[in-house]
């Protein structure tokens, strides 16, 4: 994972997404792909927010369960209230 492009790929505003392939089959799981590529490549909790905003834009969810995930996403990033 030190080796990933995925740094570089932020920084040039590319919308990146960290993704897990049968997970049961091939291990790596979302989580575990999170916390790896983090550590991997120092990423910080605003870059990693990003990859999770990114995912969620990306997906095929509907525009209103697009804009409910972002909205959780958000509330998530500001902490306790």
């Amino acid at each position: 994972m030190a080796q990933s492009t995925i740094r570089t790929l932020l920084d040039a505003g590319v919308a990146v997404t960290i993704n897990s392939d049968d997970p049961a089959y091939f291990g790596g799981y979302i989580g575990d792909n999170y916390v790896g590529i983090a550590a991997a490549l120092a990423l910080t909790a605003g870059d990693l927010h990003r990859l999770a905003a990114n995912a969620i834009r990306g997906s095929f969810a509907t525009a209103e369960r697009k804009r409910e995930l972002l909205d959780e996403l958000e509330r998530a990033a500001a902490g306790p209230e």
